[in-house]
């Protein structure tokens, strides 16, 4: 029984455990590791050192105190460090201590000093620095633009520097020559070559590779930042000559941004325009630019250079202009072909004249050619030429034959409907006209060796009025010259046979009955069964309840009968 009694009480414990635990849980958080960069000395003279490293990662942990470890080397080791503390307010980003020891530094003295934080999950610390006083010291300076191969002269005390020395490129840890100046007050290094695009951030530091001797078998890394500097792009002389305006012009040189990249202080200059750097260079893209020789260079934001040699545009030749047509109408369009327009004119503003006249630029099509609204000028022989601000003015060998639509004559002063009418005018072949008679429209209608033919439709009698156009590129355009005509009345001149039986054939002959449709005989309707432009056949009514009847038409808005009667029997 007591052995139940305490499985008992001992579930009933664990039992609350586990609720207390559940009451409590905390939500899960990401936890990243409390993470220091890599330290540096800034600065380093006989009175001390600055160093410096840079928090990456804070944990969400309560800090209670950060600072810097010191531990002097004596007596061939390290002795134990010293925790100097900084107080507890430390946020991600630079750190840096001033160590300033008494007496200042010696040559035969040595530290390693590095930063820590203490918190209450945890002690951190970054890696150490060796502080070495080697009578070297490297004075601060502004970070300036360079080039690749560009001199860097630093200011400081580099008496203590010996062949154990060496400058990297933090960047490619690259080995850079060097050289210090006869009263160990400057040293000189050139710019090595790198891939960093232009506006990057380039880092030296003066390093000794040495053994701290053979009492402790591992080599020491004294390492002197040296001031950073900015690269600067340089572009190769461009080497081409003959282009056209739209090829682009790839551009080479040491430390070019990507595509990618908007550099805001490298710019090209293109005849004295300045523009942001682009690659390729497209001269088309450029507002402003003048002329078809460019002189062309950049600026870096050091220096300006522009190129020895010009860039020179392919010129148009006005001979090989071709038209499609050789004789237009005004206000017409005409296709220009022949050049290579595209590669010449694309996205460029050009203008195109007839003789001294301003034309309206129509398309640029992708089929090398231009479509070109002539204007309306006097009836001539025009040259055609284009106006662009990188050519001087092209002009066609060739001239255009611009002749404007005239009415001259009509053949006839009068006729009957459906008669043909032949009209003489200044028309030209191979265009389709529209024709206006009383003001109702026949269209698309063609000629043929300078006349237009057509079949006057059905019409009432009277004066008819005739107007011709063309289509013009926006608009219908009327030919000069007002004709008239008069449309007669239809008339029947005979009616045969006279007499005839039921189902014969019964032939009307006339003038203007071409477009006849409601023919009666004795006022009974009857079917048209053949036509010709003067005379129709119907048959003869079967039913026909009179024993004779004259024919009457209605037709032309009027009526016409014939005299003859016919007897059917």
């Amino acid at each position: 029984m007591k052995k139940i009694l305490y499985i008992l009480i001992i579930t009933a414990f664990t039992f609350a455990a586990c609720t207390k635990t559940e009451e409590t849980l905390l939500p899960i958080t990401e936890s990243k590791i409390i993470v220091f960069d890599y330290s540096k000395i800034d600065a380093i003279s006989q009175s001390g050192a600055t160093i410096s490293s840079r928090l990456v990662s804070l944990n969400q942990e309560n800090v209670q105190e950060y600072g810097v470890l010191i531990s002097r080397f004596e007596s061939g080791q390290y002795g134990k460090e010293e925790q100097i503390t900084l107080g507890k307010g430390i946020k991600i980003g630079p750190l840096s201590y001033s160590f300033a020891p008494k007496g200042g530094l010696k040559s035969s003295d040595r530290y390693t000093i590095g930063f820590y934080i203490q918190t209450d999950k945890g002690f951190y610390r970054s890696a150490s620095v060796l502080i070495r006083w080697n009578n070297i010291s490297v004075e601060p300076a502004d970070m300036k633009a360079v080039r690749t191969g560009d001199k860097i002269t630093i200011n400081g005390n580099f008496d203590g520097v010996d062949e154990s020395y060496l400058i990297r490129n933090s960047n490619y840890q690259s080995i850079i020559p060097y050289e210090i100046s006869s009263d160990k007050k400057k040293l000189t290094y050139e710019v090595p070559k790198t891939n960093l695009p232009h506006g990057s951030t380039l880092e030296f530091y003066l390093q000794n590779i040495s053994s701290n001797g053979p009492n402790n078998g591992f080599p020491d890394y004294e390492s002197y930042a040296l001031p950073r500097v900015k690269i600067a792009a340089t572009i190769d002389p461009i080497i081409l000559n003959n282009i056209y305006f739209i090829t682009p012009i790839i551009l080479t040189g040491q430390n070019l941004p990507d595509r990618y990249q908007e550099a805001t202080d490298l710019f090209l200059i293109v005849n004295g325009i300045k523009v942001k750097y682009q690659n390729p260079l497209n001269l088309n893209e450029i507002a402003g630019l003048k002329g078809n020789t460019f002189k062309i260079g950049y600026h870096n934001g050091i220096n300006e250079v522009i190129f020895p040699n010009a860039v020179q545009l392919i010129l148009p030749n006005g001979a090989d202009m071709i038209f499609n047509k050789s004789v237009v109408h005004p206000k017409t369009s005409l296709q220009v072909s022949g050049m290579r327009f595209n590669q010449l004119f694309y996205n460029s503003p050009f203008t195109v004249q007839f003789g001294e006249q301003a034309a309206s630029q129509g398309q640029l099509n992708y089929d090398e050619s231009i479509l070109v609204q002539v204007p309306d000028v006097n009836n001539g022989s025009y040259a055609v030429s284009i106006n662009s601000p990188y050519y001087d003015k092209i002009i066609s060998k060739n001239k255009i034959e611009v002749r404007k639509l005239i009415l001259n004559q009509i053949e006839t002063k009068t006729a009957y409907v459906g008669d043909q009418i032949k009209i003489n005018g200044t028309f030209l072949d191979g265009i389709e006209y529209g024709l206006s008679l009383n003001d109702i429209d026949l269209y698309d209608k063609k000629v043929n060796n300078g006349t237009m033919s057509f079949k006057i439709p059905d019409q009432k009698e009277g004066k008819a009025n005739i107007k011709i156009y063309y289509y013009g590129t926006h608009e219908q355009v009327y030919g000069e010259g007002n004709l008239s005509f008069t449309i007669e009345k239809s008339m029947i001149s005979s009616v045969s046979p006279l007499q005839a039986y039921p189902g014969d054939l019964i032939t009307v002959k006339g003038k203007g009955l071409k477009h006849a449709e409601q023919v009666f005989l004795g006022g009974h309707y009857v079917q048209i069964v053949n036509r010709t432009d003067e005379s129709f056949q119907f048959l003869a009514p079967s039913n026909f309840m009179q024993a004779k009847g004259r024919v009457t038409i209605n037709i032309n808005e009027g009526v016409i009968q014939s005299d003859d009667y016919i007897e059917i029997r």
